[in-house]
């Protein structure tokens, strides 16, 4: 709640992401691949087919590591 107050605020660039995640064994992620903003946590569906975030909407879980 109170991240979500702070982006809002200060809205994240997200020019930290990670590395493309693909998890194999977590069925609440569906097996698609993302990359995570290493600033706010936010996470974002990746294209392998287009090498980028894709065009669709953000993942739908946002976890913090």
């Amino acid at each position: 709640m109170l991240d979500s107050i702070f982006n809002l605020i200060f809205r994240c660039k997200h020019r930290s992401l990670s590395r493309p995640i693909t998890p194999v064994k977590l069925p609440e992620s569906g097996g698609e691949t993302y990359v995570v903003c290493l600033d706010c946590g936010k996470r974002f569906l990746y294209s392998w087919q287009e090498m980028r975030i894709s065009s669709s909407q953000a993942a739908h879980t946002a976890t913090r590591v």
